[in-house]
């Protein structure tokens, strides 16, 4: 556990974590990392993870087997931004 005030940072490794805003009930965080660094929040990830396991877990036979079967496009990095319905500055 770590404790830290506003403008304050914490490093782990390349990637700095800076606490930009504390208010009552939540922390708002500005994170430094270099391009190309992938960066989730926790939620997202888990849900990510979450969709992996499942399409993992299906049977290629069944998606097949399935009249006229939607083809699967190859996976694209998405901006977080984008992800979030939000527009790009």
């Amino acid at each position: 556990m770590l404790t830290r005030r506003r403008g304050e940072r914490i490093c782990i490794g390349d990637i700095e974590i800076i606490v930009s805003e504390i208010a009552r009930s939540h922390v708002r965080i500005a994170v430094r990392a270099p391009a190309g660094q992938q960066i989730l929040r926790g939620e997202v990830k888990d849900s990510i993870e979450a969709q992996n396991r499942a399409a993992a877990a299906s049977q290629p036979e069944d998606a097949a087997a399935a009249e006229g079967a939607a083809t699967l496009e190859a996976p694209r990095r998405v901006d977080l931004r984008e992800f979030l319905g939000k527009k790009k500055t």
